[in-house]
């Protein structure tokens, strides 16, 4: 079957969405240094206090009250747990306490029984940012479609706003849909929260979504002072009320590795192990698989979709 372009409004919003020279919100040009620190500080503080929230007195040893004011753990009792003083606790939780020692890290990652995709997480937050600002340019020494082009999985390349790069054949055939020109999303954030198709296609989207989002505060604990990152999420927070809501919820999954499963209307069911790499040398790049699971039926659903004319 043939593919020819659909203009539709969701394209719009991803080309707005995606522009490289969008609006800014008043005020925020001005004094974008000051406030990529303080976003960075915030960031810190909220993910604490999430973590504090959730963790019940009696999991890490201490006696469960009735008539607690608020959820989870106290901020002298993560304090007592971490052997710190519980003013200095506030301070981190406020954003004031500077950069913070990998001994008081540690301790709190075990007091606040932290993953480690949530651990990893903290110790971004908690180091004072080192990488200058900057577009996201990527110097580039490779041809990256020649690169993925020699893989024989689903597989793309993305930067740190998770901006699609290059994507080969097998991943444009699985996530495009039937009867619309063979493609890739611009940017794996947007596509998740504005093409509807994507809901169709994952068999479960939040969890794909959620993940997605947590890659992207990922690197935004790792470069807070990138201003077009930043303007990206403020432009998705306005035009997605969904991604808002996920956004202010702190969650931390295991971004690089997981299990999702395809549902692609024309060829089956594509159930396949994802997983992340760096390039060595390129800060700014991740290479993404999708390696079929053994014994579903996967490796059929992927020699369906190749013998389709492109």
């Amino acid at each position: 079957m043939g593919r020819s372009p659909r203009s539709s409004l969701r394209h719009v919003a991803l080309t707005n969405l995606l522009g490289r020279d969008p609006p800014r919100p008043v005020g925020y040009i001005s004094n974008a240094k000051d406030l990529m620190t303080f976003e960075h500080r915030k960031a810190l503080g909220d993910f604490l206090r999430a973590m504090r929230a959730r963790t019940k007195p009696e999991e890490v040893g201490l006696p469960s009250r009735t008539g607690r004011r608020v959820p989870g753990l106290r901020r002298a009792e993560v304090a007592e747990l971490t052997g710190i003083s519980t003013d200095y606790y506030i301070r981190m939780e406020s954003g004031r306490a500077g950069e913070v020692s990998a001994h008081v890290l540690g301790a709190l990652t075990a007091a606040l029984r932290l993953s480690p995709p949530e651990a990893a997480y903290l110790r971004t937050l908690a180091t004072s940012p080192g990488v200058p600002a900057g577009t996201g340019a990527i110097p580039l020494d490779m041809d990256l479609p020649l690169l993925l082009d020699t893989i024989q999985v689903p597989a793309y390349a993305t930067n740190r706003r998770l901006d699609v790069l290059a994507a080969n054949l097998p991943l444009r055939l699985l996530i495009t849909e039937p009867g619309t020109a063979l493609g890739a999303p611009g940017n794996l954030v947007a596509w998740h929260f504005l093409d509807r198709y994507s809901r169709r296609l994952i068999a479960d989207w939040p969890a794909s979504a959620a993940t997605v989002t947590a890659a992207l505060r990922m690197q935004v604990a790792r470069y807070p002072d990138d201003t077009e990152l930043i303007g990206f999420i403020t432009r998705l927070c306005a035009a997605s009320p969904e991604f808002t809501v996920m956004w202010d919820a702190p969650q931390v999954p295991d971004v690089w590795r997981g299990r999702q499963t395809a549902r692609h209307p024309e060829a089956g069911d594509y159930e396949f192990t994802f997983v992340s790499l760096s390039i060595a040398g390129v800060d700014d790049v991740m290479l993404t698989t999708f390696v079929p699971v053994p014994g579903t039926g996967s490796e059929t659903v992927m020699h369906k979709l190749l013998r389709q004319p492109v």
